[in-house]
């Protein structure tokens, strides 16, 4: 962003030349909106505060008295509306407003208290002509894992191979936990030697695993 004059000069036989200026003629840029967010994930547990962070770089315009302003207002927009609650900061009510006071702060601290997805929208609004810019980060917020599994028997004549379903509630999660399956021998029992495996195709992660007992 910079100040500039233009001048012209006409010239003819006839003295003196004519000079005719225009100025100031003023540039300026569009900010560019960035959020960051702490914890620095995309992923939080319901009932902790999330902090997001305006680090847009500013857009600058020229005044006519020749001095720089970077005076962006901003808003916050957190989609879906509910489920949420603001500790700290605030997501500003009317951008075009002249007054401060109805800006977003630079900081906005969020509780969420309810699991899902969510959309963080910033906006920052250019003092100029140059236009708007926005920001969009999206975050999932989980509960507490809750595991659990069904099979589909508690008896198999050797070899037997046996289904699991998990029925774990973090299932329906926007990002479901991670599972470890594993198995142990409850104790020694007739003289076999305790004997297991995962069946073709399962392995310890997976959601759905089955088990081969040999003996």
């Amino acid at each position: 962003p910079n100040a500039y004059w233009i001048q012209i000069t006409a010239t003819n036989a006839c003295l003196p030349s004519s000079v005719g200026i225009v100025y100031p003629i003023t540039t300026g840029k569009k900010p560019e909106a960035d959020i960051s967010i702490s914890p620095a994930d995309s992923l939080a547990c319901v009932n902790t505060t999330v902090t997001f962070t305006n680090t847009s770089i500013p857009g600058i315009a020229v005044q006519p008295n020749l001095t720089c302003s970077y005076v962006n207002p901003s808003q916050w927009i957190i989609t879906p509306n509910s489920g949420y609650q603001i500790v700290s900061g605030d997501t500003g009510t009317n951008i075009n407003s002249n007054n401060p006071n109805n800006w977003g702060s630079t900081n906005l601290g969020v509780q969420f208290t309810t699991p899902g997805q969510y959309s963080i929208k910033l906006i920052v609004k250019a003092q100029n002509t140059c236009g708007n810019d926005t920001a969009t980060q999206t975050i999932c917020i989980v509960p507490q894992p809750n595991a659990s599994f069904s099979v589909d028997t508690l008896f198999g004549c050797m070899p037997d191979t046996i289904h699991t379903t998990n029925t774990s509630g973090s299932l329906l999660n926007c990002r479901p936990a991670n599972y470890t399956w594993e198995v142990q021998q409850i104790s020694p029992s007739c003289n076999y030697p305790f004997e297991w495996s995962f069946a073709p195709g399962s392995t310890l992660n997976d959601l759905n695993p089955s088990f081969i007992f040999s003996n």
